[in-house]
């Protein structure tokens, strides 16, 4: 069986990382990424009612990345939001143009996490917001995270939060690789720390 232009999905239910081996004519190798999203805190909670994200290697070695969020803001009012990748294993990540509910002010830094280590860094302001859903789509493109290897590639893949205590829950995630050219579905391997993921 042949797998056209793509499906591997994932449905995971926390903090969760996915390792995708691909064997290719032309094989590439995918860095891990760690990342890091939040929302600024108002006497409230946040939840994600979904968290999903739709990943495409392309030919060129880039991969372009779409986050969708879709969140329950109870108690209030929350009007800030952010997403930060670490650049390690990359050469760079572009981020587009958040879109969605009441999205302004957009704004992309570079910055480091507590111990030093590099981020990049794109937050942006929404109405001020109580007891609603908002929705939030994030994309970005990731350079020079991929190599050539002889046999295999591998896409090595850190999603959510890593249940930090400033994470919010997730209710659901999707994870859906689209890779850039048909593969015999045998030749693919895909493992998840998630005991409670389900592959599709």
């Amino acid at each position: 069986m042949t797998v056209e232009k793509s499906a591997v999905s994932l449905w995971l239910s926390r903090s969760s990382r996915i390792i995708l081996l691909l064997s290719w004519a032309l094989c590439l190798a995918f860095a891990c990424l760690v990342w890091q999203a939040g929302i600024a805190r108002a006497d409230g909670s946040v939840t994600y009612e979904q968290r999903n994200y739709a990943v495409q290697i392309q030919r060129d070695g880039t991969i372009q990345v779409n986050e969708h969020w879709q969140v329950q803001f109870s108690g209030g009012p929350f009007h800030h939001a952010f997403l930060a990748l670490y650049l390690a294993k990359t050469s760079g990540i572009i981020f587009g143009q958040v879109t969605g509910d009441g999205v302004t002010n957009q704004q992309v830094s570079e910055t480091t996490d507590a111990s030093g280590n590099p981020m990049v860094r794109v937050a942006w302001d929404y109405p001020e917001t109580s007891d609603a859903t908002r929705t939030f789509d994030i994309p970005y493109t990731v350079q020079g995270a991929l190599g050539i290897g002889a046999s295999q590639a591998w896409l090595d893949w850190h999603y959510l939060d890593g249940g930090s205590e400033t994470s919010f829950p997730v209710n659901a995630a999707e994870v859906r690789v689209t890779l850039p050219a048909a593969t015999d579905a045998q030749q693919l391997t895909v493992n998840t720390s998630d005991s409670d993921g389900a592959l599709q």
